[in-house]
């Protein structure tokens, strides 16, 4: 069994900041707030949104990278190559769903040869499974 023990301060001794306890709320330290949790790698994978984009294109997020693109409706196979560009065709399942479409079709999934038509913001998960 472990024995936990106390240590008293005196006045005017050091104490960590995590530590300090103030027992009148007005004058109470505010914890120190955590940094937020990233999974691993996440910085390389995903881009904040361009603050400045070519006039005519439109911004979609695929797979966490954003992508200005042109006119106004996407691919199935388009998608997938931004999502994967150095994917050669031998994989044996692929989906996209997407979220944040158009008023007619905010959200939805896409199979091969399906065509949607993109909003500026539209967030787009593409997923490969690749034949072994």
């Amino acid at each position: 069994m472990t024995m936990l023990t106390t240590k008293t301060v005196g006045e005017g001794a050091a104490v960590p900041a995590g530590l300090q306890h103030d027992v009148n709320p007005s004058t109470a330290t505010p914890a120190a707030r955590r940094a937020p949790y990233y999974l691993v790698g996440e910085h390389e994978r995903s881009s904040a949104r361009p603050a400045n984009v070519d006039a005519g294109r439109t911004l979609v997020c695929v797979n966490g990278r954003w992508h200005g693109l042109r006119g106004d409706l996407a691919t199935f196979e388009q998608i997938l190559a931004l999502a994967y560009p150095d994917l050669e065709r031998p994989w044996s399942t692929a989906t996209v769903t997407y979220r944040r479409g158009v008023a007619t079709r905010p959200a939805g999934s896409l199979t091969p040869g399906d065509v949607v038509p993109v909003a500026d913001g539209m967030l787009i998960n593409a997923n490969v499974t690749v034949l072994s």
